[in-house]
């Protein structure tokens, strides 16, 4: 049976971790709780505006996209503690690494763009 996503679990002390993505995106209530003052997410996940099912297996798997997204911006609250950074990821095919080259230029390209107000978010009290 293949895992989800793509990083196989891992047992430890009687658990079985998973990739964190499992229930938290973005997991930045677990930050706050262990005391991080500042938090800086990247969301690499955005859905794509344009969309035209084609069957019904498109209608699950973008339902499942819908209800990611939820999670997403639930994990995302607005907080005087967190920075998003989301660059522009729609060219991306997530099935693949083979574009990893481009996914780091868009990074820091979304960095760049907003250096002035990340370095005001880091700076506020």
């Amino acid at each position: 049976m293949r895992p989800p996503g793509r990083i196989l679990p891992v047992p430890l002390d009687g658990y079985l971790l998973v990739d964190g993505a499992m229930r938290h995106y973005v997991p930045v209530s677990v930050l706050e709780r262990i005391g991080c003052d500042k938090i800086i997410a990247v969301n690499l996940y955005r859905l794509p505006s344009s969309y035209e099912p084609r069957s019904f297996i498109d209608v699950l798997a973008r339902s499942f996209d819908i209800l990611l997204r939820e999670s997403i911006d639930n994990d995302m609250a607005p907080s005087s503690r967190l920075f998003v950074v989301e660059p522009d990821m729609s060219r991306v095919r997530w099935r693949t690494f083979r574009q990893m080259s481009e996914c780091v230029r868009l990074g820091e390209q979304a960095v760049y763009e907003q250096a002035d107000q990340i370095r005001t978010f880091l700076k506020g009290r």
